[in-house]
C-alpha cells in the first residue's frame, strides 16, 4: 500500500528553515536519513511513468529527501532545498502504514504542523 500526502503549517505559514525542519523530523522519526537530490539523474523518465509522476507532484531540483523505516512501514519526505521550507511531501509504504499514525500524531503535537493524506 502507498499513501501520499502533505505536511503544512496553519495559515499557510512556512514550516521553517531547512535545518530546523530536519531537526524536527529527526526528533519524531529517529534515525531518519536525509540526502540532497541535485538532479533527475542520468536516465530521463519517459512515457506513462513520466506523465504519472509529473501529474502527482512536480519535482523541483535540487530538493531534500528523508527516509525512515518503521515497523512494517517506510516513510519518505521531500522538500525544497531553498532556505525556507513551505511544506513537505510525504509518502508511506508497506502493510503496516497504520503503525505510522503515532509518529505523525507526535509530529503534529510537537510542531503544530498539519498532516493530511489523500492526494
Amino acid at each position: 500500500m502507498v499513501m501520499s500526502g502533505a505536511i503544512t503549517r496553519p495559515g499557510r505559514q512556512p514550516l521553517g528553515q531547512i535545518e530546523d525542519v530536519k531537526l524536527r523530523l529527526g526528533e519524531v522519526f529517529p534515525g531518519i536519513r536525509f540526502v540532497l537530490v541535485r538532479d533527475a539523474g542520468p536516465i530521463p523518465l519517459r512515457g506513462f511513468v513520466a506523465t504519472l509522476l509529473s501529474s502527482l507532484a512536480p519535482v523541483e531540483y535540487p530538493h531534500w529527501e528523508g527516509a525512515f523505516e518503521g515497523r512494517e512501514f517506510a516513510a519518505t519526505f521531500a522538500f525544497t532545498a531553498k532556505p525556507i521550507v513551505p511544506k513537505l511531501r510525504v509518502s508511506l509504504y508497506g502493510h503496516g502504514t497504520p503503525n505510522a499514525t503515532p509518529y505523525f500524531t507526535e509530529l503534529q503535537k510537537r510542531t503544530g504542523w498539519r498532516v493530511k493524506f489523500g492526494w
